[in-house]
């Protein structure tokens, strides 16, 4: 309400109150998935591979920053979102090759992939993160609650990028990679998604979905 002052000169014009500070927006978000029970002792891909990465994180106070977020959704992937780039028969070959006893690990490829009772599980909710992570860089307005599109980061098990589409290999039960490109295009409306995969024994190799 606005007030005129006749009797004096002065006028007391009070403090202005802060606003609260808004939260600094996110750069980069992550999701982890440590699959911790998917695990071959003295296979190179082993359990220990994400809490060496997340411990790492925490050593030089990154995960302690503002603008770095873990996304803490976690769902799982469905099987029509995996059935998007794999045919139906890999689906149900590491569902088999998943059923075995507790403590009792199955092998292909000489064995180079592995499986354990958990592994099939375990892959899906691998991919579900990194479908979380997809929705956080593409509509972050209703997933973080800002406007910049940030930059993701997946630290999940089982790996994602060797897989075909009919078979699993190379570490790799289903191609996550791709299962999350597909994602982008159909729920997201990107048209062109470009996979850039970094390998040690393969260099760079770059495709367009």
């Amino acid at each position: 309400m606005f007030k005129a002052y006749t009797q004096s000169t002065h006028l007391h014009i009070p403090h202005a109150t802060s606003t609260p500070t808004q939260p600094a927006p996110a750069n980069l978000i992550y999701g982890v998935s440590a699959a911790t029970r998917h695990d071959n002792p003295g296979h190179p891909e082993c359990a220990a591979r994400i809490p060496s990465i997340t411990d790492a994180l925490a050593s030089f106070n990154l995960t302690a920053r503002q603008d770095i977020q873990q996304l803490q959704r976690g769902r799982v992937a469905t099987v029509e979102e995996v059935l998007a780039i794999h045919d139906p028969v890999i689906l149900k070959g590491v569902e088999i090759m998943s059923d075995r006893p507790d403590g009792d690990v199955g092998t292909i490829e000489q064995g180079t992939t592995f499986f354990t009772n958990t592994s099939y599980d375990d892959a899906l909710r691998a991919i579900g993160v990194v479908l979380d992570l997809v929705d956080g860089v593409c509509d972050p307005l209703n997933v973080l609650g800002q406007v910049e599109s940030p930059v993701a980061f997946g630290i999940c098990r089982p790996p994602g990028h060797h897989a075909v589409v009919s078979q699993s290999m190379g570490f790799c039960l289903f191609n996550t990679a791709a299962v999350a490109a597909r994602y982008a295009q159909q729920k997201h409306g990107m048209k062109k998604v470009m996979i850039i995969d970094f390998d040690v024994h393969a260099g760079i190799i770059a495709g367009v979905v």
